[in-house]
């Protein structure tokens, strides 16, 4: 006899401004179920098409959302059985479990380390509050349509900002504000399906980003990475035409951290241009770079507008902003902005006039600025720590970014070291679920060091070196538990 859940999914609340699709909503609801406890070993979901109908969405929603936690190893599927929830270690039970009608609004606290995310103690919080107010006070007195493309002021100092440090110089009429770095990637693959029914992707690479590819009915084609970046052979050495887009991180590659070398950027325009393809550069937290500033981005050697430049402010900022911005090539222009016109139309605009604002008030440059040193000072702590506990994982020192990448040997699971790391409250991601090609995957953790807070690092490393030692348990966090059914940032473990 199935042992059901009993959970009354009808309650969950979906976030429609948020970056994150609905599957992944949903995903982390049951995940965040599952943490807690609420959602036990041995108990059936209910079936896609029931919960479907129950939750008002469609049944590729839960689809996508099951086979995520498939993935994740959260619960185990298959024709006839159904979806039951593993038996997991080291699990908390909290006190109300979310949907149940409870009054309550507490939650349990967030996992440390908290992937990619900035570091909020040193945000410049009087110096927004101030600019936040002032945009009120214009937002109140403005009357006319806000343009479809984002606000004009900011638009223009995005070009500013991209010809000073990254050197891609390019007119405001290109550049288009977004809802966040993903909605940039998402409206990039509505219109490229129209030239390309393939991508090539990076192998590992960035989950995201091929979900935004996959929804808009791309077939998936991996390029394996090495120290130099993504690898080209597949693309320019193919007798056939193959697909005509690639999306790739050229300047700090996820998750592997390389940096795309300049012989291969080279190559990659060139191919773009002989082939009549196009590149989507995904430049995710370029801005940090520890030593000297940033370098060129693969768009600002692109004479010939084959690339489409996605940025976003949350990694300097706050993810909780939603505020990016993509620049396009004026032969694609206007069909980004019919996809955005039936996306959010022109977006945030209190949000974007407040951005506008920190960046002429000299705010953002001194924020930036600041925090590259503080990551730094982050970085060189953290990877000492790590060489002090003599963990058996291989490091390198990542030149830029914002995490750092364990290499484990290959008897380890990484899905299973991270799964008992998140029971233990730190937030990390499993490298082998990056990969697409059957095979090719190594055993590693990807780690976020920015947002770590008071001894962090030190209680990560002895915990991971409990893990790793098949050790006893005496350093848990004690808020260990289930997250906001959204987290912001690149953050699925």
């Amino acid at each position: 006899m199935k042992t059901t859940s009993g959970i009354p999914f009808s309650t969950i609340v979906f976030q429609e401004n948020s970056d994150a699709p609905r599957y992944r909503q949903l995903y982390a609801y049951i995940r965040d179920l599952i943490l807690d406890g609420s959602l036990q070993a041995g108990v059936h979901l209910p079936s896609s098409r029931e919960l479907a109908a129950e939750i008002g969405v469609a049944r590729n929603t839960v689809i996508a959302a099951y086979e995520l936690l498939a993935d994740e190893q959260f619960v185990d599927s298959a024709v006839g059985r159904g979806t039951l929830v593993r038996t997991l270690p080291h699990l908390k039970r909290s006190s109300a479990a979310p949907g149940t009608g409870s009054a309550s609004t507490e939650r349990a606290a967030p996992l440390r380390m908290g992937f990619a995310l900035p570091d909020t103690e040193h945000f410049p919080s009087p110096a927004w509050e101030r600019t936040l107010r002032g945009a009120q006070r214009q937002a109140t007195a403005a009357s006319a349509r806000p343009p479809l493309a984002g606000i004009r002021r900011l638009r223009k100092l995005v070009c500013a900002y991209l010809g000073a440090y990254r050197g891609v110089h390019c007119r405001e009429e290109r550049v288009l504000i977004t809802s966040g770095g993903q909605q940039g990637l998402y409206l990039a693959a509505q219109v490229l399906r129209q030239f390309s029914e393939q991508i090539y992707v990076e192998d590992p690479g960035y989950l995201d980003a091929r979900r935004a590819f996959s929804a808009c009915g791309f077939q998936l084609s991996p390029l394996p990475v090495d120290e130099q970046g993504v690898r080209l052979d597949g693309v320019l050495q193919s007798p056939d035409p193959g697909p005509r887009a690639i999306c790739l991180t050229p300047s700090h590659q996820f998750p592997l951290g390389a940096t795309l070398s300049l012989e291969r950027r080279l190559q990659l325009l060139n191919w773009a241009g002989a082939c009549d393809g196009w590149i989507v550069e995904d430049d995710y937290d370029a801005e940090y770079r520890y030593d000297g500033e940033p370098l060129t981005a693969l768009a600002g050697l692109d004479g010939a507008q084959r690339v489409i430049y996605v940025g976003t402010f949350s990694k300097v900022l706050s993810p909780e902003l939603r505020v990016g911005y993509v620049v396009v090539p004026e032969a694609l222009l206007p069909q980004f902005r019919a996809a955005k016109a039936v996306s959010d139309g022109a977006g945030a605009v209190l949000m974007q006039n407040t951005v506008a604002d920190f960046i002429q008030g000299g705010y953002f440059q001194a924020h930036l600025r600041e925090t590259r040193a503080l990551y730094r000072r982050k970085r060189d702590r953290f990877l000492q720590v790590l060489r002090d506990q003599q963990l058996p994982v291989a490091v390198k020192t990542p030149p830029n970014g914002m995490h750092v990448t364990l290499m484990l040997d290959d008897s380890q699971s990484d899905r299973e070291v991270a799964r008992q790391m998140v029971a233990r409250g730190f937030e990390v991601l499993a490298l082998s679920k990056h990969y697409l090609a059957a095979g090719a995957s190594q055993q590693g953790l990807v780690v976020g060091f920015t947002s770590a807070l008071g001894t962090d690092y030190e209680d990560f490393a002895s915990n991971l070196a409990g893990v790793l030692h098949r050790g006893e348990d005496t350093n848990r966090h004690p808020g260990a538990g289930r997250q906001c059914p959204v987290q912001p940032g690149r953050n699925e473990f």
